[in-house]
């Protein structure tokens, strides 16, 4: 299996390739643990970072519900 370094790989197969290294490690030894590791730190600050950005836009949101529009100076439209 070749990795497709232009693809954009979903948290699912992050999942899955988690459970496939784990069968490996399970099989074959810990010489394996680094990618099980790296796997894991990938998909956490992937969810990290979609946390942190849905929290921003969440609060640009509710600021903007409650504040008047302006323009690039800062003054009310």
């Amino acid at each position: 299996m070749r990795i497709d370094h232009l693809r954009v790989y979903s948290d699912e197969d992050i999942e899955n390739a988690m459970a496939t290294v784990a069968r490996v490690i399970e099989l074959y030894g810990d010489a394996y643990w680094p990618i099980l590791e790296r796997l894991e730190r990938e998909l956490t600050e992937r969810r990290a970072k979609a946390a942190r950005l849905s929290s921003h836009l969440r609060r640009f949101q509710t600021r903007s519900r409650h504040s008047p529009t302006v323009n690039v100076r800062g003054r009310p439209i």
